[in-house]
This record gives C-alpha cells, structure tokens and sequence, in this order.
C-alpha cells in the first residue's frame, strides 16, 4: 500500500512512531504506529487538506478536526468509538497534516 505523506519510519514528536500504512480514503489514511512512552500500538489518522482550499477554508477545516478530536475524547469511553490520545498538526515538508 501506498504512504502518500511519507510518514512510515518517522515519529511524531519523539511519542509516535508510524510503523505502516492500514488504509487510505478520499479524506485520508490511517498508520500503524506505536505510542513509544508507553510501547502500546496505536493508529494514527492523518487527514488530507483539499489543495483547492482558501486559507479561510482551510482554518475553518482544521478548527472543525480539533473539535472534532475534543469530541471523540469525550466519547472514548463508549463502546466502539475509537480512544483519541492526542491530535495535532504535523508539519512535513512545509505541508500541514492535521493528525489524531
């Protein structure tokens, strides 16, 4: 399969390493990856920022992910809605990657 950021082999902030690509879609792709402080395996979602989008679009996307994120953290306790530890921007290349 395809890493279309390139991201296998990286790590995120010294806490996330990106092991292997499980899936991508029309809005992004999910990592196989390891959380290294604490060795426990993770999947990291990294959206794909339409190139088409002004810079109001896109603020107005990446406001809509954080919340987004807050939301699932409320809901990690319910059953079969994903646990989000962390969300963020990751920066590769001067291309923003909003992550989760």
């Amino acid at each position: 399969m395809q890493d279309p950021f390139s991201l296998v082999g990286t790590s995120f902030e010294a806490r996330y390493q990106i092991d292997s690509v499980i899936g991508e879609g029309g809005f992004g792709v999910v990592y196989r990856g390891t959380h290294l402080r604490f060795d426990h395996p993770i999947a990291v979602k990294c959206l794909k920022i339409p190139s088409h989008f002004t810079a109001d679009a896109k603020a107005i996307f990446l406001q809509r992910f954080k919340e987004e994120g807050k939301i699932l953290l409320k809901l990690g306790d319910a059953p079969g809605v994903p646990r989000v530890y962390d969300y963020g921007i990751h920066t590769v290349d001067k291309h923003e990657i909003p992550t989760s």
